[in-house]
């Protein structure tokens, strides 16, 4: 990523986002990233939902250092309240890791 390009950092946090769910059972994966003022980093979120196994596979993928990821809010909880059919979604909410970070 060229400092000072912010779509750039938005596209490169967006396709590591995507490769963190690669090979994964998910389902209503949405992925938004978009790149800061200065360029030199991105912010997004992904949600997604499926078993908790899935879930936590992601997580780790996306804490683990060489994803690039600075992991700032994640939250899991049931899809359908207290309905649920063990379907669980989880939110995760991070900032690209910075050139020399």
């Amino acid at each position: 990523v060229t400092p000072g390009d912010a779509a750039a950092a938005g596209r490169a946090l967006r396709a590591v986002l995507l490769r963190a769910t690669e090979g994964l059972e998910l389902a209503a994966v949405e992925i938004a990233a978009a790149g800061e003022r200065d360029g030199t980093a991105a912010r997004g979120t992904l949600s997604a939902e499926g078993e908790m196994a899935a879930l936590l596979r992601l997580a780790e993928r996306l804490v683990e250092p060489a994803a690039g990821v600075r992991v700032e809010r994640v939250t899991l909880g049931p899809v359908g309240g207290a309905s649920s059919t063990g379907t669980l979604r989880l939110v995760l909410e991070g900032t690209s890791l910075e050139s020399g970070s």
